[in-house]
């Protein structure tokens, strides 16, 4: 599943700032994803988390395009998109501003 080993987990959970865990994040496989420049006001850690998700689904789908990773990555993205029609739906119902319910869905 994941590609961290136990020391790079370990340093992760150690670090004492966020600078020495970004330092300690870059030299992972994660590293090109989770970048400080990628979490700056408009990207939370969520948003990175799913496009990430989305790009490893889409990959997995158009390598193997006859096996069952067509359905997972079907499943997968009508997840995301019942969780951003829910959210769209909440956000206008409390009355947030557009800019707030797009930074919102993911």
């Amino acid at each position: 599943y994941f590609k961290l080993r136990s020391t790079e987990l370990l340093a992760l959970a150690e670090a004492e700032t966020i600078d020495s865990y970004f330092d300690i994040l870059a030299k992972t496989r994660y590293g090109k994803y989770f970048t400080r420049e990628a979490l700056d006001a408009s990207m939370s850690m969520e948003h990175i988390e799913s496009t990430v998700a989305k790009q490893i689904h889409v990959k997995d789908y158009q390598r193997n395009p006859y096996s069952i990773a067509t359905v997972t990555t079907f499943l997968f993205l009508k997840e995301k998109e019942i969780h951003n029609l829910i959210t769209a739906t909440e956000c206008i119902r409390y009355g947030y501003p557009p800019d707030v319910i797009m930074k919102n869905i993911v």
